[in-house]
């Protein structure tokens, strides 16, 4: 039954929950917790939850970006930041888990109503740090890819963990549906910082 109930789409706006068992026996499928808010399925031998509703922390969307890689871009400004630079034109968007949750459908409802628009160009997610919300970036992504859409996405490397292999997991299923990083790099001299402030006015 469980498995029939997947099959169709329809399901997808019922708030249920669906936990497969680790060797994916329909048999051995089973509902839960009727009522929970999101779709979630339990992967392999792990206790990850991996939700189909994933939602995400937006800042704000830029529907005609021309800056932000190849062609036009549909830009999603993520919310949340680590890093406190001084030049920054987006400090609004540093502090996380604030402003409006978004599921990926939500967030690309205005992509998809102007598609034809985007055919040379794509969607770029940036921030704030994009890299903080590592399972909605995921999840969006992998829905673009599907379509064959170009993804982009915009971050200053601060999140990079090689010792963590949870990160590099998630990094890795990542950069199967990325097709460009704009790496933007935060390097202080610190030998002429000092002299930052100068003015050859003054001097």
């Amino acid at each position: 039954a469980a498995a029939k109930m997947v099959s169709d789409l329809s399901i997808l706006r019922q708030p249920l929950i669906i936990i497969l068992k680790s060797n994916f026996s329909q048999n051995e499928s089973h509902l839960q917790n009727w009522g929970t808010v999101s779709l979630a399925v339990l992967t392999h031998d792990t206790e990850r939850l991996v939700f189909f509703m994933t939602k995400g922390y937006v800042h704000s969307i830029e529907s005609c970006g021309t800056v932000d890689g190849p062609g036009l871009r549909y830009v999603i400004f993520l919310q949340g930041c680590p890093m406190r630079c001084l030049y920054c034109h987006n400090p609004d968007t540093w502090e996380p888990n604030i402003g409006e949750q978004k599921t990926v459908d939500e967030v690309l409802e205005g992509f998809y109503s102007n598609l034809p628009f985007y055919r040379h160009g794509g969607v770029t997610v940036t921030g704030g740090e994009p890299m903080m919300q590592m399972d909605f970036l995921i999840e969006l992504f992998t829905k673009l890819k599907k379509d064959q859409i170009h993804t982009c996405i915009d971050t200053s490397g601060i999140m990079f963990q090689p010792s963590n292999a949870t990160f590099m997991e998630k990094l890795t299923e990542l950069l199967k549906v990325t097709d460009l990083i704009m790496l933007d790099i935060k390097h202080i001299d610190r030998k002429r910082t000092p002299f930052a402030d100068c003015s050859l006015q003054r001097a």
